[in-house]
């Protein structure tokens, strides 16, 4: 669950009883909104949609696009392991894990697509491919890029944006 200020676990197995597992709290906290586990269920993206705006991400300005690496292999007792940063300052919104791709959608930066390597000591992210579906908004704002879906078999990739409608693209991968 993303309850605005915790990465929050909660076992709906009874819906009618749910239970809570886990409430953590993290650095630079502002609205946690959304995340997405790696496909082994090891590791979890969170993206805290106003931590940006708020200038409170801990990255090389303070703004930097923030996304946090979650360690939930304990789910009593998940594990903050790391963070990546981008080069920009947009607030980050949905991500969806594929393989060990993570396709992130922030505003005015566009889809980001990211590597997800868990072999180093420390887990880390960096970008591959990036497609901005609103290149002349660089900044905090809520517009441009919402979503994204990565999920179909032939590498296309549909982002929608705000201003512009949707975008089909396809990742070539060498």
């Amino acid at each position: 669950c993303f309850n605005e200020d915790t990465l929050t676990i909660v076992d709906v197995t009874n819906k009618a009883n749910m239970n809570l597992i886990a409430r953590v709290e993290y650095d630079g906290n502002a609205y946690s909104h959304q995340g997405w586990a790696t496909e082994d269920y090891k590791y979890l993206f969170l993206n805290d949609e106003l931590d940006e705006a708020n200038g409170v991400t801990g990255g090389p300005s303070g703004s930097n696009t923030r996304t946090l690496i979650w360690d939930i292999q304990d789910l009593d007792n998940p594990q903050w392991i790391n963070s990546y940063f981008h080069d920009g300052v947009a607030i980050d919104h949905n991500l969806y894990v594929k393989g060990n791709l993570v396709y992130e959608t922030n505003y005015c930066d566009g889809l980001r697509i990211l590597e997800f390597d868990d072999t180093l000591p420390l887990p880390s992210l960096s970008e591959i491919a990036f497609f901005d579906v609103a290149p002349e908004c660089s900044q905090t704002t809520f517009n441009g890029a919402w979503s994204n879906y990565p999920f179909f078999d032939n590498n296309k990739i549909i982002v929608s944006s705000i201003e512009s409608g949707l975008f089909i693209l396809q990742l070539n991968q060498s």
